[in-house]
């Protein structure tokens, strides 16, 4: 649900307008994603739900494969925090965490998809 998408999706091309408004909202976007997920699989505030609100962003503003690039990414910083113990889903074991981390991303990745699906 996270590696295959992307895989798929970018493996074709999609008619994405690079105009200068649509790269300032990606870039943006971009930052303040890898800023929150930072704060929030960087153990400075534990809670994941923090960054639901940009996998709808993604969703309603972007093409079905920018927004699984977008979980894709995210799910990539989750995992590395995770195994590092750092960030919400550190559990008793590292196969607990994972676990836990792979229903979170899952969940994810059902919000984010099913609407640019939808656009098409």
């Amino acid at each position: 649900m996270i590696v295959a998408p992307v895989l798929l999706l970018w493996s074709r091309p999609a008619p994405v307008a690079w105009t200068p408004r649509a790269v300032l909202e990606r870039a943006g976007f971009l930052f303040v994603l890898f800023a929150l997920s930072n704060v929030v699989f960087g153990g400075v505030f534990k809670s994941a739900y923090l960054i639901v609100p940009f996998f709808v962003w993604a969703a309603f503003r972007f093409t079905l494969a920018e927004s699984a690039t977008v979980v894709a990414l995210v799910s990539g910083i989750a995992v590395w925090a995770t195994l590092r113990g750092l960030g919400p889903f550190v559990g008793d074991t590292i196969n607990a965490s994972l676990t836990s981390l792979q229903a979170f991303m899952s969940i994810m990745a059902m919000v984010a998809l099913p609407w640019p699906a939808s656009r098409r």
